[in-house]
């Protein structure tokens, strides 16, 4: 026979047979395994059957949470005493326990217990020593999980613990999933890479991993293949001007990124030029390359990719060497363009290329509302020439 069963609103068809137990029930339905199953008000009794308790073809199940025991809710207490009092509460979607000082098994022993206790679908784990054995049994307990936000940030995960989260983001509901500061090489980036087509995940932080081109290059493959990412960042990595080039290859109109950030990376003019070369056609809107070696030539690309209809409204190259006639090459692109947002902070900008961007934001139509000069080669009267000339619709730090 068909039921439905309802799991905190959701609901799931069920084939199950008259003679099945709530054991059955729970064990094909996602999400309710470890739960009790209301028929009406009714709870029904594990050790007898459907059809004796009731249930008809299309009747509909209510799978509800097990009370939290009390040997479980004295080790989470131990563990974050914060935590066991918000689950007490019915504060019960939300998991975040950062640098717990337990050890990784503990933690995650905890949570795996924890499970089928609550309606998690934001885990933080950050900053806990887990390691490898830990995530490997962590994510075989979350496979079905209804996890949507997942938070790994520098636990001790190498390329083993990479992997085992990799296999589990295609059989999960993560769309946020933050695992910089582990530097676990490019063998377990790449897993996490590969994985990116075949998951919903739509957020991607990889910072400060030590990740270098093998895996952008994964990246760019799985951006071309389709997938739902839209916030990737690889900040503080090794990403050459190869690795860059490869990434840039997958961008384009069909990729759905918006943020990309690749903050204090390696590359230089060459992959800075390959990168604005797929600006048009992309949709980012929001790009950080700063703490990167552009120079002139890489700023001048960048103003290119601007008058070519770059949708760029955010534009952060901080510490990138970057001239005057840098400034002056993206100036000259700001009246057509959709920029609102220029951060060029400590950079090689003296008073006549700052004086030059504010002329021009004077003289030419354009949506730009904030800038950042701040920590450049401005001299004191350039900088009162600047705060009296520049628009006043424009934020100026200087």
């Amino acid at each position: 026979m068909r039921i439905l069963v309802d799991v905190d609103g959701e609901q799931f068809p069920a084939e199950v047979e008259s003679t099945a137990t709530v054991a059955d029930v729970c064990g094909k339905v996602p999400f309710s395994a470890g739960r009790r199953l209301l028929l009406g008000e009714q709870e029904l009794r594990n050790a007898e059957s459907l059809g004796d308790l009731g249930v008809r073809t299309g009747s509909i199940l209510t799978a509800i949470l097990q009370p939290l025991p009390d040997q479980l809710r004295k080790k989470l207490e131990e563990i974050c005493p914060e935590i066991a009092e918000e689950i007490e509460e019915g504060y019960d979607d939300e998991f975040y326990v950062n640098n717990s000082g337990v050890s990784g098994e503990e933690l995650a022993e905890a949570v795996v217990e924890l499970l089928p206790y609550t309606k998690l679908r934001e885990l933080g784990l950050s900053f806990n020593d887990l390691g490898d054995r830990a995530m490997c049994e962590l994510a075989r307990a979350l496979t079905g999980s209804r996890i949507e936000l997942l938070h790994l940030h520098q636990t001790g995960l190498a390329a083993e613990g990479l992997k085992a989260v990799a296999e589990y983001l295609p059989r999960s509901r993560v769309q946020e999933l933050r695992i910089g500061g582990n530097t676990a090489g490019d063998e377990g980036g790449v897993a996490i890479a590969q994985a990116v087509p075949r998951c919903k995940v739509e957020i991607l932080q990889m910072a400060k991993s030590e990740y270098g081109d093998p895996v952008a290059t994964a990246l760019s493959e799985s951006l071309k293949m389709g997938c739902a990412l839209r916030d990737l960042n690889l900040s503080e990595n090794n990403i050459t001007d190869v690795g860059l080039c490869n990434l840039a290859s997958g961008i384009n109109a069909k990729s759905a990124l918006v943020i990309l950030k690749l903050r204090k990376n390696i590359f230089g003019p060459q992959g800075t030029k390959a990168l604005a070369e797929a600006l048009p056609e992309s949709q980012i809107q929001e790009l950080d390359i700063s703490e990167n070696q552009l120079g002139l030539e890489g700023a001048e690309a960048l103003g290119k990719a601007l008058k070519n209809g770059s949708p760029l409204s955010d534009l952060v190259v901080n510490s990138c060497n970057i001239p005057d006639d840098g400034l002056v090459a993206i100036a000259d692109a700001l009246r057509s363009s959709s920029l609102q947002t220029l951060k060029v902070a400590s950079n090689d900008i003296s008073d006549d290329g700052a004086a030059e961007l504010s002329a021009k934001l004077n003289r030419w139509q354009n949506e730009v509302t904030e800038v950042d000069l701040s920590e450049n080669n401005i001299s004191k009267a350039g900088t009162i020439a600047l705060r009296r000339g520049f628009p006043e619709k424009v934020e100026l730090t200087i």
